[in-house]
Formats: C-alpha cells, structure tokens, sequence
C-alpha cells in the first residue's frame, strides 16, 4: 500500500485505532485534500477517460496536463518568498531557526499549503535537541480549535524499521492532571497491513514514552490559506486556492491536450493510387501487408491512360493552433481571478507571468493575495516561536521577554517609483511632511528621518556664490584668457 492510501484511509478507520470519534466534516474534508493533492501532482482523476473506438470496442486515454494548479502555488510561495522577511527575535532563536533550515523549507511548504489549503509546524525533540517538523495538511488532523487557532490536533506519518511498515499517529492532548496543567504527547503505532493491527513502540524501534510539557501554548502551528473555507464551514482548516477552480483546471487540461492531439493528426498525410502501394507477407501473421516506399527509385510501368490516375495527393489539413491557444488564454484568465489573481495574468504567449512591478503598480489582486497568506504565514511563525520561549531553555535556546515581530519585505515586488511618485506628490501638494516621506520611502525611522530633512533643509538654505553666477569660477579664467589672447592681437 503507497503512502498516499495510508493517509486516504487514516480518518475512515480512526474511531477504531484511537478509540476517536472525528466530526463528519473532518473526514469528508479529507477526500477534498486528497483531490486537490493528486490535482497538484498532475494526476487528477480527469485525465482518464474511455471512448469507443470505429471498431466498436472501448478504448482508454490519458489525456496530456498542462500543471496549472503547480505553476498557480508555486507563483503564490514565489510572491512571498521572493525574500525572507525581517525578523526581529532573540539571535539563539535565529540559530534554531538557521540549523531547521527554516526559511527553505517555508518556501517548499508555502506552495504545498496553498495547494492543500494550509500546513502545520510542529516541535520535537531528538538527541537533547528541539527541532522543527514541517507537515502537510494531508498529515494534519486537528481535533479542538477555538476562534484564533487549532489547540489539539494529531500528527500522521509512515516509519520503516527492518524493511516492516507502521503507521505512526502522534496525539497533542491539553489536559489538567493535578497540579500539572499544559500538554500531554503520546504515540500509537500500527502495522501497515490490512486491517491496521496494534502495534507496539519496540516493534518501531522506538522507546514507549508520555511526554508532558507544563505549557498552555500549543507545541504546533497550522497556518492556512487566506481564503474562507466554503466547503466546510466547520472546519478550521483552510482550502486550496483552486479549491473553487477545478471545472477550469479540467477544461485547461482538455485544451492543452487537444493542442497535442492537433498536432499528433495534423501530421502529413499523402494520398497515393493503388498501384503504387506494395505488397509484403508478414511473417508472423502470414497476412498481406501493404506499404508505400517514399524512397523507392524503382521503375514503375504505366499507360498513358493511367497517368491521371497516378498522382500522389497532398491531403494535410491545416493545424489550429490560434484557436486552441485562444481557448487556452481564455480559461488561463478566468483561472486568474478565480485562485486571487488579476485576469491576464498567467499568460500563454511566451512571457508566462506578468513582472514583479506590474503586481504592484496595478494594485492588483497578486498583490493582495499575496499580502493576505504573508499574514497568515508571519502570525503562524510567531505563534510557533512562542512556543519556543516557553520551553526553549531546557534545550539551551536562550530567550528574551521582548516582543517577537516579523516585517515582509516587498521591495522586490513592489514598484518603487510608483510609490516614490506617490509620497512626492503628496509633498508638493501639503498633505505630508517631507519627515513622513523620508520614512516611507528609505525606511527610516521618525528620529532618523528627523535628522535626514533636517539635513537636506539645511543643504538648501546655503547658497553657493558660485553656483549663482552659473559657475563663473571656472568661466572667468578662461574669459581672462581669452582677453588677454584678443589685447595681445591687437
């Protein structure tokens, strides 16, 4: 069994394993991750499809995908990760966060949440280390949540120990127990067979272990996409930003592969009288073959009569590609602005995405979107090294009581002189100060501005003599020269 059937059948059968019982929605919705997932990968269930043949029988085809639903969240991650953003935290936490490779595997997850609707972080430890694990939303089953966040959940994966299969389900429990209050981790293992026996954790290799955490902060985060969930108004999870897009996805696939269909039986095709074909024997079947030789110099004897007969026929039909590629840009524009984008902006003319500058200049909904999952994206970080701060020292993270903050930087997506423009005018115009404009367009702080203008008024208010009389300076020494030049003449 693959590891994505593992996971597919994980909610069916978790009143049995667990002992829990979810919500309908909970395991309805996974069906929905699963579809969007094998949309991801390229392998929609659309691609597939029968059809019967001249001959009457039932024939199957794999229709070619174009992998709109990649290019669409791997465009989104793009657009918030063009550059990590500004973290202001303690320096052993931006170590921690160095030594998980943090900032890569955002990126990598950031695309795989937006085609899944959303994906978890989750601490661990191993070896007297803490340790960040990325999950995917196909991994994730949240159980209690309130209005701000999910506060339990479990957590899916697949081991291997001597070449035997377990699954491995880790549960985040918030209890009260006494005098201790926080969260309680266990472990369940199963054999990956047929029916999902119990196992036990020496038959994973692995040590039975209750870790409890006296914290009432959460040792996970699951960041979603910005996007209302209207599959599952229920559910906290978040949906794929072409959860609402697949009747598209489908016909853009459709499109695409009639565009290589076209060009398959578009083919040349040459028309030839019968008496040019020859005949062979096919010795496995001992049936007559017949077959035209293009490069056949032979001889062939004919009448007169016959030579109307014996013209070969150009019979190519003419390939049509505008018009398919015209379809094809016309759902790529409505795929734009059904997953967050402006229209026209997956384009199918060679420049297959507008600029950095245009998203911004346009005000464009990229932009906006874009802004909408950096929120989510910063407010699940945050939430995350929190988490950090309240057990960090006894894996020796040594932390602060300031606040943690996060700026994303746009500067690369973002179109400088239309901003530039827009301060100035509002300068010259008298609805700012030039302390104002400094601060938005360096950067600055309001001190640092402060000292900036104050500079730059005072570069203006000294005036250079020289500079008034156009330089003369540099123009009297050669005016001199050439009176001088003129009186010597005379």
């Amino acid at each position: 069994m693959t590891l994505d059937e593992v996971k597919e059948k994980v909610r069916q059968i978790w009143a049995i394993i667990t002992g829990n019982t979810l919500d309908a929605n909970i395991t309805q919705f996974d069906q929905l991750i699963q579809d969007w997932w094998a949309i991801y990968r390229g392998n929609p269930e659309w691609l597939d499809y029968s059809y019967m043949s001249l001959s009457g029988s039932k024939q199957k085809r794999t229709r070619k995908s174009m992998g709109a639903a990649k290019i669409i969240c791997s465009e989104l991650a793009g657009l918030c990760f063009t550059e990590p953003p500004q973290l202001s935290t303690d320096k052993s936490v931006e170590q921690f966060l160095a030594e998980n490779n943090f900032w890569q595997k955002m990126t990598e997850y950031a695309e795989y949440g937006a085609a899944l609707g959303g994906f978890a972080l989750k601490l661990y430890s191993n070896d007297g280390a803490l340790h960040i694990d990325y999950v995917s939303a196909d991994c994730f089953v949240p159980i209690s949540w309130d209005t701000s966040r999910v506060t339990e959940a479990d957590f899916v994966s697949r081991i291997v120990r001597n070449t035997k299969k377990f699954l491995r389900i880790e549960h985040h429990r918030k209890i009260t127990d006494g005098a201790f209050s926080g969260y309680e981790i266990t472990t369940d293992y199963y054999f990956d067979t047929v029916g999902y026996p119990k196992a036990k954790a020496v038959d994973a290799g692995e040590e039975e272990n209750i870790v409890r955490v006296a914290t009432e902060t959460p040792l996970f985060v699951y960041i979603k996409t910005p996007e209302a969930n209207n599959k599952s108004l229920e559910s906290p999870l978040g949906i794929s930003v072409y959860a609402n897009a697949k009747d598209t996805l489908e016909s853009l696939d459709i499109a695409f592969d009639a565009l290589q269909h076209e060009i398959v039986m578009g083919k040349r095709r040459i028309i030839v009288p019968v008496s040019c074909v020859r005949s062979v024997v096919d010795p496995k079947t001992k049936k007559q073959v017949q077959y035209f030789d293009p490069a056949d110099e032979t001889f062939i004897a004919f009448n007169n009569a016959d030579a109307q007969e014996m013209q070969i026929t150009d019979n190519t039909v003419e390939i049509r590609t505008e018009s398919i590629k015209a379809a094809i840009q016309t759902l790529l524009s409505i795929l734009s602005v059904q997953v967050g984008f402006s229209a026209g902006y997956l384009n199918f003319d060679g420049v297959s995405m507008k600029t950095a500058t245009e998203v911004v200049s346009e005000n464009s909904k990229p932009f906006k979107t874009k802004c909408a999952y950096e929120n989510n994206i910063g407010n699940g970080i945050l939430q995350l090294l929190n988490a950090v701060r309240e057990i960090g020292a006894e894996y020796g993270i040594q932390t602060s009581a300031g606040e943690y903050t996060i700026a994303w930087n746009d500067s690369i997506v973002e179109d400088r002189n239309t901003k530039a423009k827009y301060w100035i005018d509002r300068y010259n115009a008298g609805t700012c100060s030039l302390v104002r404009v400094l601060m938005e367009l360096d950067g600055l702080s309001e001190a640092d501005a402060q000292k900036e203008a104050e500079s730059i008024k005072s570069e203006r208010a000294t005036v250079d003599v020289g500079s008034l009389f156009g330089g003369m300076d540099g123009a009297s020494g050669t005016e001199n020269t050439d009176t001088g030049e003129a009186q010597d003449e005379a």
